[in-house]
């Protein structure tokens, strides 16, 4: 998937109709300390540092590190490194709540621009091959993504997420282990980043957001006022991936889409247009 994170450019700014403006973009990531090689500084965690070596296969229970090398030498039966041998959170998943809430992974508090599309994106993996984690994501106490770490080992596997700032200027990020199993339940964050999302990462091509309950005309998007009975349009992910074919002037952009960027396409008669649509 193509982001803001990715490119160079800065984006030029669109609003057509009432729908939401797309202004300008910043790739800069917004965590401090994202790939954790500060150590353990500049986040919350309810989870507890336990001595390095562990004594005993049950030590980590509850608790992480910040590792710098495989994770096998801090936990016999837990395997896993950094995938670009740098450092990685390692997390033994607790079977106990703390304030009527599972514990916290990870948490920040960050600045935003409002009305603004951001990305959040991380990697994760699982350090013993049973009861991976099951991960959310919160914004202000929110749940905006929920997904499980992948169910073989040493295996590191990229989420990510988009979210709509509206009127928040501070928001706090966090990341929660909903499993409580108290065997496996063992996994790694790194990598994560949370970024304002540029819109031109299909070039100079303008774009519109949109609500996926929204019903929108991308006849009359790419083509205004102009007779539509001839236009044939194709609805992609950035992907490439078709998950629309419309036509006529009465073609609309389907209900339900997942959140996203996409692509739509059209021809009428002889003129081809696109825009790219973002679903939140």
């Amino acid at each position: 998937m193509l982001r803001c994170a990715m490119a160079t450019v800065v984006c030029s700014a669109l609003l057509l109709n009432s729908f939401s403006l797309i202004g300008q973009c910043n790739p800069s990531n917004l965590f401090f300390n994202p790939e954790f090689d500060l150590g353990i500084n500049g986040f919350y965690t309810d989870y507890a540092t336990p001595a390095a070596p562990c004594p005993s296969s049950d030590c980590l229970r509850g608790g992480y590190m910040v590792c710098t090398k495989e994770v096998s030498d801090y936990h016999s039966i837990l395997y896993g490194s950094a995938p670009d041998g740098g450092n990685f959170l390692a997390v033994n998943g607790s079977s106990i709540y703390k304030d009527n809430h599972p514990f916290i992974v990870f948490a920040q508090v960050v600045s935003v621009k409002q009305h603004r599309f951001y990305y959040l994106e991380g990697m994760v993996m699982s350090l013993y091959p049973v009861n991976p984690a099951q991960l959310q994501i919160q914004i202000n106490n929110a749940p905006i993504y929920t997904f499980e770490a992948p169910s073989e080992s040493h295996a590191w596997v990229p989420f990510g997420t988009f979210w709509y700032s509206g009127n928040e200027s501070y928001i706090l990020i966090s990341v929660y282990d909903l499993n409580l199993a108290g065997f496996g339940n063992d996994f790694a964050l790194d990598k994560i980043s949370f970024s304002e999302l540029c819109p031109l990462s299909l070039g100079s091509t303008p774009g519109v957001a949109v609500a996926s309950t929204e019903t929108i005309s991308i006849a009359q998007l790419l083509f205004g006022n102009e007779e539509l009975a001839e236009t044939e349009i194709t609805v992609m992910d950035v992907q490439g991936k078709i998950v629309s074919a419309l036509s006529g002037g009465s073609a609309a952009l389907p209900h339900g889409l997942a959140p996203g960027m996409y692509v739509a396409q059209g021809r009428n008669r002889e003129a081809w247009k696109q825009v790219k649509i973002i679903v939140y």
